[in-house]
């Protein structure tokens, strides 16, 4: 944003003039001390020496703040190198969202869209590559620019669900629609000059901000939520805006409803699977899974609601759940002096692009009191595969946070070995798919083979899920394996039930028999 490049460079400008005249008011007072000293009295040196003390604390403390923003613009605009041709200063959704509070607290008006290219990070990037996907969404990110340098009060951004946002300090919802309507043609037309790409469609969801203590990260979900989920079966030809009535039109929009009260009322429970580990013959860590205890349907396994918060940008928050409960977790067994493993947590697309994750993992560990190293963070193979060099640059933070981390699912995500290398995983996990048929397939046998090895060269420790039986256990054993998840050991516990099978079980000690 040119705007914000400005801002930019008006506050490197005020660094620099403001530490020089701190420099020579410093130099100033020294040398009226230095040649008057016998013209002041004690007390008038005394609030020299003060004042310059305070205002010189005053000045570096305001450097400072400017330092550090200028630090985090920095690091977002590095991160917009993975969907756009050039590196730019654009909001992050949780960048957005406090710029819209701050806008709202001065106006009482908003009005939000939603909007992007429909496929884009799944067939479009499938079929023409990585390249045509920032090509498309660069020609998106300057006709936005465009319109937000001739209107006031205008602000947006790019979010984890692969589509850009539009915030207006107005209550002209007319005037906008008309607004939005202009920017889709006007993207359209740009689109049409890229050769060989077929009629792509923009879908747009609107949001009328009237609640006086509505969250802004609401109001980006039914935003979200609108564009995806018209009514009439038009996705991406009509503008959508959102209302009560599209919530409730359909079974999906009701099972939001439901997914958002079984956030605020704790109805998730998170359970544990125990990893075994082959060379100590002790369960030495186990995954945390969230299940729903659905106050009607009882217990509902993951595959029945992640799909719809992936959907309509709920994951992070289910993220935050599950490693805040999880943190609970571990802190009651320490202070009830119960056995302590490493627990992974499993990281969303849209956590891993969430600028304030670490922060948040860092805020609720000094809260609970638990220490990094009884935790590992898993992130799948297709994440890492789709964008190695945020992903790796990401993998360093955890790292230097205290974190391991672990790539899960490795085998489906098409990552090559050489890219592998490029990645500081401190555990790689085995996909189920090449265990499933370990025992009869020669060619499944070959590749964990050569996966363990891989693993082991490049220094990470290599476990394989999906484990049932004692046959597929030995296998593994004999080609050196680390550890093993899966059923054979134990299927996923309750904590409860979690804490006394690790306490009492009949595999520990006992050569795996």
């Amino acid at each position: 944003m040119k705007n914000k490049e400005k801002h930019i460079r008006f506050m490197l400008y005020f660094i620099t003039v403001a530490t020089g005249i701190l420099f020579l008011g410093a130099i100033g007072i020294f040398l009226v001390i230095l040649f008057k000293p016998e013209s002041l009295s004690s007390k008038a040196l005394a609030g020299i020496y003060l004042g310059l003390v305070f205002g010189a604390a005053g000045l570096i403390a305001l450097i400072s703040f400017y330092v550090a923003k200028l630090s985090k613009i920095r690091i977002q605009i590095d991160n917009s190198n993975e969907y756009f041709l050039e590196p730019h200063f654009i909001y992050s959704e949780t960048e957005l969202t406090k710029e819209m509070d701050r806008l709202y607290r001065r106006k009482k008006v908003g009005l939000f869209a939603s909007f992007g290219i429909k496929d884009l990070q799944s067939d479009i990037l499938a079929t023409y590559g990585s390249n045509i996907v920032k090509q498309l969404n660069e020609m998106t990110f300057q006709t936005v620019c465009d319109y937000c340098q001739h209107h006031h009060s205008v602000i947006f951004g790019y979010s984890i669900l692969d589509d850009f946002m539009l915030y207006k300090s107005d209550n002209d919802l007319e005037t906008f629609i008309k607004d939005l309507v202009a920017l889709r043609e006007s993207i359209y037309q740009k689109i049409e000059t890229i050769q060989n790409l077929p009629t792509v469609l923009i879908q747009i969801g609107v949001y009328e901000r009237k609640i006086i203590h509505e969250s802004s990260s609401d109001v980006v979900k039914n935003a979200v939520y609108a564009r995806k989920n018209n009514p009439e079966g038009k996705l991406g030809e009509d503008i959508v805006i959102f209302n009560e009535k599209l919530v409730g039109s359909g079974s999906e929009g009701e099972a939001v409803q439901e997914l958002r009260r079984a956030l605020a009322e704790e109805q998730f429970e998170i359970y544990y699977q125990a990893k075994f580990n082959l060379k100590t013959n002790r369960f030495t860590g186990a995954e945390a899974l969230i299940r729903w205890i659905h106050p009607t349907r009882g217990l509902l396994p993951p595959t029945s609601f992640i799909p719809i918060a992936e959907q309509n940008g709920m994951i992070t928050e289910i993220d935050r759940y599950v490693f805040t409960h999880v943190c609970r977790d571990i802190s009651k067994w320490e202070r009830e002096r119960k056995r302590l493993v490493k627990i992974s947590v499993n990281l969303s697309r849209g956590s891993v692009f969430d600028t304030d994750i670490i922060s948040f993992f860092q805020e609720v560990m000094k809260e609970n009191k638990v220490n990094p190293l009884l935790l590992e963070i898993e992130i799948t193979e297709s994440m890492a595969a789709k964008n190695p060099n945020f992903v790796s640059a990401f993998i360093k933070k955890l790292n230097e946070a205290g974190f391991s981390t672990s790539i899960d699912d490795f085998g489906v995500g098409y990552s090559s070995f050489s890219s592998l290398k490029k990645l500081p995983f401190n555990v790689l996990k085995i996909d189920k798919s090449f265990i499933d048929d370990i025992e009869f397939d020669k060619k499944s046998r070959d590749i964990v083979r050569s996966v363990i090895s891989v693993g082991h060269a490049l220094e990470m420790e290599v476990i394989a899920e999906g484990v049932q039986s004692s046959k597929q256990m030995e296998i593994l054993r004999k080609m050196e394996l680390d550890l093993i998840q899966g059923f054979y050991y134990s299927r996923a516990l309750p904590c409860r039930e979690f804490e006394k099978f690790l306490s009492n079980n009949s595999f520990e000690n006992k050569g795996d028999n």
